[in-house]
C-alpha cells in the first residue's frame, strides 16, 4: 500500500473497494470496480495478480452465500457455482492487471 500515498488515497482505494465488493452482488461491473481497486493497491504486477484473485475470491464466496440464502440452492448447482468462480477471477484479475499497468 506504499504507493497509495496520503490518507486522502487510502480512503479513496477503501471507498472503491468496498463499492466494487457492493456492487458485484448485482451487476458484473462490481467485480471489475474491485479489481481496479486490487491494481491500485499494487506495487509489483504479481500483486496485482494476487490482489485480483483475492477480490475475486471474496467476490465469490459473497456471492455464492448470497446465491444459497436468496435461491434456497435451487439455482446454484455445481456448473453454476464453477462458472461464477471462473467470472469472478477473470475479471478480477484482468482488470487489476489494467488498473496496475495504467496507473504506472
Amino acid at each position: 500500500m506504499s504507493s497509495m500515498g496520503g490518507n486522502g488515497n487510502l480512503r479513496a482505494f477503501l471507498v472503491l473497494a468496498i463499492a466494487g465488493i457492493a456492487l458485484s452482488l448485482y451487476h458484473w461491473a462490481g467485480i471489475i470496480v474491485a479489481g481496479i481497486a486490487a491494481g491500485l493497491a499494487a506495487s509489483k504486477v504479481r500483486d496485482a495478480v494476487v490482489y485480483g484473485i483475492a477480490a475475486g475470491l471474496v467476490i465469490w464466496m459473497i456471492f455464492t452465500a448470497y446465491g444459497y440464502s436468496v435461491a434456497e440452492a435451487k439455482l446454484m448447482d455445481a456448473f453454476f457455482i464453477w462458472i461464477a468462480l471462473v467470472i469472478a477471477l477473470t475479471l478480477s484479475v484482468l482488470s487489476s492487471i489494467a488498473a496496475y499497468g495504467v496507473s504506472r
